[in-house]
């Protein structure tokens, strides 16, 4: 029962976090943009999402999903994933007008973190690991 409780699955909190994170950094730099008070309107929008949810379970319109096609959620993805880039550019560029070499440090750190990730993307594929530990 502690397992349905706490859903076990990584997606579960991985899932809906990336979107959340978005959608909040761009609410709040469009609040920052316009000087306006970030939590009154997080909270406005949460009553306008609420209430739109609701009308929609009313209107049963949880059947349009089907529409939805994978080209539309790849699309979506690649839109989170320039976002997340994009962020990442901007702090790095940030990073040069702080401290001497702290620039310097980031681009370093942000290379040597992609180059890793590139490098072991295939890692499952590699005979290293037991077929077993290869799932794991």
């Amino acid at each position: 029962q502690r397992k349905v409780m706490a859903a076990r699955q990584p997606m579960t909190f991985l899932g809906p976090t990336g979107l959340t994170l978005a959608f909040t950094t761009a609410l709040y730099a469009y609040c920052s943009a316009l000087s306006l008070p970030f939590l009154p309107m997080y909270a406005w929008v949460g009553m306008w999402t609420s209430g739109m949810l609701l009308a929609a379970s009313v209107a049963n319109l949880s059947g349009l999903i089907r529409y939805c096609t994978r080209f539309t959620e790849d699309v979506f993805n690649f839109l989170l994933a320039f976002n997340y880039v994009a962020e990442a550019c901007r702090s790095i560029r940030a990073s040069f007008t702080g401290l001497a070499g702290s620039g310097f440090l980031a681009l370093n750190t942000a290379g040597l973190t992609a180059w890793l990730c590139q490098a072991t993307a295939a890692f499952r594929s590699k005979r290293y690991l037991s077929p077993m530990a290869r799932e794991a």
